[in-house]
């Protein structure tokens, strides 16, 4: 990705938020049309330039956004970047970029994001309403085992519209949220677990039973009754 990254409030006028927007189409759009100019990008082949995204979180929360208080928002804001787009390439678009639009760049990174297992939807409607919608894809993702992970991952949305030409009840956004199985929340827990009852040097090897698939585990990792860990579900590994 080309990003920048940035706080406040979106709807700003000439805010931080839209003068981001403002770079990262200058740095995309220079990449786009590089054929025409000298420099030469391996691989290259003619593209249209995808659409905007974002990630989104609050200070000291990722996963609950208060939408009344956008100016607590911190974000990036970045465009999808072709495969053959490398950081060399990427550096001479922001020269570029510079140089011909006489505007500061600076702020513009080349950004990578490991998505991960999500939940996605399609949200249609004003961009204040998606918390129906994330409500709605939290229990999607409950009633099939997952649980929402937001420990290094973020609130993610891809916007289909341009809000300039598009009426609010037909604003289309893909809404990405980052789960992971809710065993494997056990299996972190677990592993947490051994790792304190190594530094105590109370750890005692045991054993782990469980009865059938889907049954409880019964063995407590620890010599001391506060050191025990019990657990339920399928197996975790060891």
């Amino acid at each position: 990705y080309v990003a920048v990254r940035g706080t406040g409030d979106p709807n700003e006028e000439n805010g931080e938020y839209k003068k981001a927007i403002g770079l990262l189409y200058g740095i995309s759009f220079t990449i786009k049309m590089s054929y025409k100019g000298s420099h030469s990008i391996e691989g290259y082949f003619s593209y249209v330039v995808p659409p905007l995204e974002g990630l989104w979180w609050q200070e000291g929360s990722r996963e609950c956004i208060d939408y009344g208080h956008k100016d607590a928002f911190q974000w990036i804001t970045m465009i999808r970047l072709p495969d053959f787009v490398k950081k060399g390439d990427f550096e001479w678009a922001v020269k570029e970029a510079s140089a011909k639009k006489k505007m500061d760049f600076s702020k513009v990174e080349f950004f990578t994001y490991e998505e991960g297992i999500c939940v996605q939807c399609m949200h249609t409607g004003s961009y204040d309403s998606e918390m129906e919608t994330i409500q709605k894809m939290k229990k999607y993702a409950s009633d099939q085992g997952y649980e929402p992970d937001y420990s290094h991952r973020f609130h993610h949305e891809i916007y289909l519209s341009d809000p300039r030409r598009t009426a609010v009840e037909k604003l289309r956004t893909v809404i990405r949220n980052p789960v992971r199985k809710i065993n494997d929340r056990r299996c972190i827990k677990l592993d947490q677990k051994r790792k304190t009852d190594d530094r105590r040097g109370h750890r005692d090897r045991g054993t782990l039973r469980r009865s059938g698939f889907g049954g409880t585990f019964t063995r407590a990792f620890g010599t001391a009754p506060e050191d025990r860990l019990y657990t339920s579900g399928n197996s975790c590994g060891t």
